[in-house]
């Protein structure tokens, strides 16, 4: 009998001593320091970035890739933020990093704009096919002057990033990749429009 119970007791405490181990990982996306090639026009205007429209798959902060025509989601490699904010954010450093506006107001700032940015986000996916690896964002952005209330200019954008290892490490650096890359059109883009 007493072995039994110093089985049990070894068995309770052995359990008690394994450590669980959270192998999820979450990733975050950067604004690279990689300084424009041209000067822009130095606006006295002032713009708001607003929330960008996604599907609801990309509300969240799973990583979706494509494989063969059929979306899945990685287990335990997630986004630190939703597609929306982490893109919004690189394009918030570059776009104050490349003095077109007077102001970049927030979002939630009860001070008005002259200008938003405003649109959706149609992907922001990693597409696998047999010959193929690679991040792909598309995004339809519309620029408003907001004391006329019309649309100064539409365009609507895809990035396609090469996947170089199927890693999660790589994953990332090709999404970060690609949001550095559009943010610049984007800047590139606004600023031909002004």
């Amino acid at each position: 009998m007493k072995i039994i119970l110093l089985f049990f007791i070894f068995i309770f405490l052995s359990a008690c001593s394994i450590k669980s181990t959270d192998i999820s990982q979450e990733f975050i996306l950067k604004s690279n320091e990689r300084d424009f090639n041209q000067s822009f026009k130095t606006t006295n205007q002032t713009l708001k970035i607003l929330d960008f429209d996604v599907p609801l798959y990309l509300n969240s902060k799973n990583i979706t890739y494509i494989k063969d025509d059929i979306s899945g989601i990685y287990a335990y490699h997630f986004w630190a933020d939703t597609p929306n904010n982490l893109l919004r954010f690189i394009l918030l450093d570059k776009l104050e990093k490349s003095h077109l506006f007077k102001a970049l107001i927030g979002k939630h700032s009860k001070i008005s704009a002259d200008i938003a940015l405003e649109g959706r986000i149609d992907s922001f996916e990693q597409i696998l096919n047999k010959n193929d690896n690679y991040v792909k964002i598309n995004i339809s952005l519309n620029l408003i002057n907001i004391k006329n209330n019309t649309l100064i200019s539409h365009k609507y954008f895809t990035i396609k990033e090469k996947v170089a290892n199927n890693n999660p490490k790589e994953i990332s650096k090709s999404f970060e990749e690609a949001c550095n890359k559009l943010s610049n059109e984007i800047i590139i883009w606004i600023n031909n429009s002004l």
